[in-house]
């Protein structure tokens, strides 16, 4: 995954679901939003906020199980770095630096690139 945009994510995020075995039921309460809404977003009825982006591509990075565990702040301390990037195009490299810079415990950019590469 190199890039994440509004229009790719309903793919994109329709993959990991699949491959990481999360329903979309458990995706949604992860994300702090509603199982319809997400719906809306998987089947391209709506385009994702910048904030819905960051929050899933940080999730696909993370994987589903460890972003569950993360605490709203370190989510948003993650979001707001992330964002002194700009745009609304996500790399993977935005990510796994941002969270390597903030030093959350049990997480490191070697250590994510190498889980996404299994």
């Amino acid at each position: 995954m190199d890039v994440l945009t509004p229009e790719n994510l309903p793919v994109l995020l329709a993959d990991f679901l699949e491959r990481s075995g999360v329903s979309v039921n458990a995706c949604a309460r992860a994300l702090t939003c509603s199982e319809s809404t997400l719906r809306r977003l998987l089947d391209s009825q709506t385009l994702a906020t910048e904030y819905a982006l960051k929050q899933v591509h940080i999730m696909m990075v993370m994987g589903h199980d460890r972003f569950c565990t993360l605490s709203r702040a370190e989510r948003e301390s993650i979001s707001e770095k992330v964002g002194t990037t700009g745009g609304s195009l996500l790399g993977l490299g935005a990510i796994s630096g941002t969270v390597s810079s903030l030093g959350v415990t049990g997480l490191s950019a070697s250590g994510i690139t190498s889980g996404l590469a299994s």
